[in-house]
């Protein structure tokens, strides 16, 4: 799992955004061979692009796994493990490619964290893809472009597509399929066939529907 960050000043067209995340995107498949994954663009609050990164990469063949401990707000401090010296390389090349001459974001930019498990990485892909506070633009940013793309050879079958905005939305998969933060989370999760069920649980004056449920045409 890579987390890509911006220092203080960063780019607000789409356009240099993709052509960083390009560049690193290349050395990333140079560097390891075969390397497969799939990406998201996100906006933080002070209305900086980031990226998160899940690759297919096995870690320790590359160097000793170590747990490292950084700060996560108002969380508290979090733990992971990682191979330093990887975490470290790809934050020089980030650090490069943006041409950020500030030293706190050298150490701060970038993380490679190591998800030991296959259903952590589908929590994680479908947090990713579900955050709506974080996918909208800021209205100083232009040419956004595409919020999620892949890396290396993975192919992604398409199931079924929709456009429509977040009312069509909602009229379409109803309030049980809406987590309690507006995500779309458990629609996914469930996609993947991790719901079991459950009795219909009293949330406010609504009843939430948790069973086994899939989006039909």
């Amino acid at each position: 799992m890579i987390t890509l960050t911006y220092p203080a000043e960063f780019p607000t067209n789409g356009r240099e955004v993709k052509r960083n995340f390009n560049f690193f995107r290349k050395r990333l498949l140079r560097r390891f061979p075969g390397i497969r994954g799939v990406w998201f663009l996100e906006f933080q609050k002070r209305g900086a692009p980031h990226f998160h990164i899940l690759v297919s990469i096995k870690m320790n063949e590359h160097g000793e796994i170590h747990e490292r401990t950084r700060r996560r707000g108002k969380q508290g401090p979090k733990s992971y493990k990682t191979v330093v010296t990887l975490e470290a390389m790809i934050s020089e090349w980030w650090f490069t490619i943006v041409g950020s001459k500030d030293k706190k974001h050298l150490a701060a930019g970038c993380s490679w964290e190591m998800i030991e498990n296959s259903d952590g990485a589908l929590r994680y892909a479908a947090a990713h893809a579900s955050k709506p506070n974080q996918k909208i633009v800021p209205k100083t940013f232009v040419e956004v472009g595409r919020f999620w793309g892949v890396i290396g050879k993975v192919e992604v079958p398409v199931v079924k597509t929709f456009i429509g905005d977040s009312a069509e939305v909602l009229a379409r998969v109803g309030h049980h399929g809406i987590s309690s933060k507006g995500r779309l989370k458990k629609y996914l999760w469930d996609s993947a066939g991790k719901f079991e069920d459950e009795t219909p649980i009293a949330v406010g004056d609504q009843w939430r529907d948790k069973r086994r449920w899939r989006l039909e045409p």
